[in-house]
């Protein structure tokens, strides 16, 4: 988990990312650029736009993965 914390820090601050990992399932989804994403289960981890990632947080679907 170390490890994925690191990569998820210099990821998200290189491209507008977010790694999360979803707490409830999420069926598949259509982006504001009209690409999908998912469908997700519970325990699946992505890296999602910072922009849908918070609105996921926001509704309690994901928690995002934070390096330490």
């Amino acid at each position: 988990m170390f490890l994925l914390a690191i990569i998820a820090k210099v990821t998200s601050e290189e491209s507008g990312t977010k790694l999360v990992r979803f707490l409830h399932s999420v069926p598949q989804f259509v982006g504001k650029e009209l690409e999908e994403y998912g469908p997700f289960e519970e325990e699946d981890i992505a890296n999602l736009p910072s922009e849908i990632a918070d609105l996921l947080i926001g509704k309690g679907r994901v928690e995002e993965i934070k390096s330490q």
